[in-house]
């Protein structure tokens, strides 16, 4: 319909009709362009806004939270001594595996599983059980949970019945431990 015949059934009053002009001029005035922009823009900035907002309080709310901040205090943390120190140990590790002693297995096997340990406190896993908190799918990306738990059975094992790890089992161990401390950060 076009505009003269909007006006043809709208009330011939005079005050209607110059009404309906001046909402005519108005609408198809720069004015009006420039009004329908600039609500566009201030809606665009309300609503990032609120969505910023959103994600903010998501986040301090949720206990995914409170994980990723752990996370990433460890992946985007300077050097410090804890990681220097499990660096140094678990060189100390490498080269007591490369002796192919069966002592020196036994030990290497008990020193990683004590620098995970370490690294897990560190940043924050404090009073759960090893099974628990290795159970925490976020932390790893290069090595599974059920991988990190055998590990740590071969880690028992060598503690309580010293000759039955053989140095195949020691290598796996060290390999899951040494690909979750680097999942951590701490390598």
């Amino acid at each position: 319909m076009s505009f003269e015949e909007f006006v043809l059934t709208f009330p011939t009053s005079t005050v209607e009709y110059q009404l309906l002009r001046s909402v005519e001029n108005f609408v198809g005035s720069q004015l009006f362009v420039v009004l329908v922009a600039f609500l566009k823009t201030v809606s665009f900035v309300i609503s990032g806004f609120l969505l910023v907002l959103i994600v903010y309080f998501y986040i301090k709310t949720n206990v995914f939270g409170e994980k990723i901040k752990s996370i990433k205090a460890v992946v985007f943390s300077k050097p410090t001594g804890l990681k220097k120190k499990l660096v140094a140990e678990f060189h100390d590790v490498k080269v007591k595996l490369g002796n192919n002693k069966n002592e020196d297995d036994r030990q290497a096997v008990i020193k990683a599983d004590s620098c995970l340990i370490e690294a897990l406190n560190a940043i924050g896993f404090k009073g759960k059980g090893f099974k628990e908190i290795v159970s925490e799918k976020s932390l790893w990306s290069s090595v599974s949970a059920e991988k990190i738990i055998k590990a740590h059975e071969i880690r028992n094992q060598a503690v309580h019945f010293s000759e039955s790890l053989t140095h195949a089992e020691a290598e796996e161990a060290i390999a899951s431990y040494e690909k979750a401390l680097k999942d951590l950060g701490c390598l």
